[in-house]
């Protein structure tokens, strides 16, 4: 950020031979399907194949709506594939009302018989512009916000913990508005959960003031 400079964690991380770095959810309530993208990173000289169960489930439950395996092909270095999930029943949307989440797990099976896991929570949105109106899954938004440049006079800095941020955001949820606009910085990544979980819009913006 152009305020703060780096604010967060800062970690040292060790991981498998071949293991899932990251994960994009493209979901898809209309036609009841999740499309991952999954980044598969191999430090072998080989190519390998890793089975990878990937796993639909409610924020709450341990049920799973959907749940699949596939076999993905990964060289040496980074590689890219897609897995898309389908199921039959309907599934809940996510808006400012009723900000219902679901959970997208992803389990592969390491040399040693063991496994690893990662996993994502996400709402089901569909954001669309219609003339002059923001419209999320189908139903018009009007925005109510408020502004946070970055002005947080007893740390310095803004929260990290998304504790924090939960309380920020409820008290504005209590005053009527939905939205915060970031004034030319971006808040870490504990805001956009806090955010997620309490059905609040958040407006980033690039660290430039032109």
């Amino acid at each position: 950020s152009r305020w703060n400079g780096l604010v967060g964690e800062i970690t040292l991380r060790v991981h498998p031979r071949v293991s899932i770095r990251s994960m994009e959810i493209h979901p898809a309530a209309d036609r009841c399907s999740v499309r991952a993208c999954v980044r598969l990173v191999s430090i072998e000289h080989r190519e390998a194949t890793v089975p990878v169960r990937l796993q639909l489930l409610p924020e709450s439950d341990e049920q799973p709506i959907a749940d699949t395996v596939t076999e993905l092909s990964c060289p040496s270095g980074e590689s890219l594939h897609e897995v898309t999930l389908r199921w039959n029943q309907p599934t809940q949307t996510w808006d400012e009302f009723r900000p219902i989440r679901y959970r997208l797990r992803a389990i592969w099976e390491l040399e040693d018989g063991s496994d690893e896991q990662i996993e994502m929570p996400f709402g089901f949105r569909h954001v669309e512009r219609i003339g002059r109106q923001i419209h999320v899954n189908g139903q018009r938004v009007f925005l109510r916000g408020t502004l946070d440049c970055c002005v947080y006079p007893r740390t310095g800095h803004p929260p990290t913990r998304v504790a924090e941020w939960e309380r920020i955001l409820t008290t504005i949820k209590e005053y009527g508005f939905n939205h915060v606009r970031f004034h030319t910085w971006c808040p870490p990544d504990a805001a956009f959960e806090a955010a997620d979980r309490l059905g609040v819009y958040l407006q980033p913006e690039t660290p430039a003031w032109i």
